[in-house]
């Protein structure tokens, strides 16, 4: 693992400042909260001879900035931090489970097509995050996560655009404890998100 964040160390060095010959630089991100509530199997209660089905309720915050620079009309490479807390009550015994979670992505995006105000890119990233559970003796999860993006972009002017990523395709490697498992399929890690992006020199 100290390997490979270094790695991460050196790419992001890469991304953010040897391509400083020419070119603009830009930072942009995106924020989301989410509620969810979802029935939790076998958790029952009876009030009055009827049997009702607990529910289980989380909410998620998540922020996720990111530098960036352009090389030129056709690549740019940048760095992308993420943090997210999400609370989950349980449906029994009044309990509440607090998650934290931290990640770090260098990346390089292609375009792939100009059209008007509108530009079509393939994002290439590479991750790692990591989140903990706040009860005793929780093991950190840890991602390494290999991903490809599409992403659409809309230059509202010169110096703000909005950005779209739909879904991502990729490969991630995780670790809790003892725990090692290795998952491939689409809309994973990254994928899905709404976000700005604004440009200056």
């Amino acid at each position: 693992m100290k390997k490979f964040l270094a790695v991460i160390a050196l790419l992001s060095i890469i991304s953010t400042s040897s391509f400083a010959a020419g070119g603009q630089f830009y930072a942009g991100g995106t924020l989301g909260y989410f509620v969810n509530s979802s029935n939790s199997s076998g958790a029952t209660s009876s009030v009055g001879g009827l049997t009702t089905i607990n529910t289980a309720s989380s909410s998620e915050f998540s922020i996720s900035p990111e530098i960036g620079f352009t090389i030129n009309d056709k690549f740019d490479a940048g760095l992308r931090f993420s943090y997210s807390t999400k609370s989950t009550k349980l449906p029994y015994g009044n309990t509440t489970i607090n998650t934290t979670g931290y990640g770090i992505a260098p990346y390089c995006r292609y375009v792939l097509a100009d059209v008007g105000d509108f530009r079509f890119l393939a994002k290439f990233l590479i991750s790692y995050d990591t989140a903990k559970d706040d009860f005793h003796g929780a093991k950190a999860l840890d991602t390494i996560g290999l991903l490809l993006s599409p992403v659409v972009e809309y230059k509202v002017t010169k110096y703000f655009s909005l950005v779209a990523t739909a879904g991502a395709i990729g490969l991630s490697f995780s670790s809790q404890g003892k725990v090692n498992s290795t998952t491939f399929g689409f809309n994973r890690g990254l994928g899905g998100e709404l976000g700005v992006s604004f440009s200056f020199l």
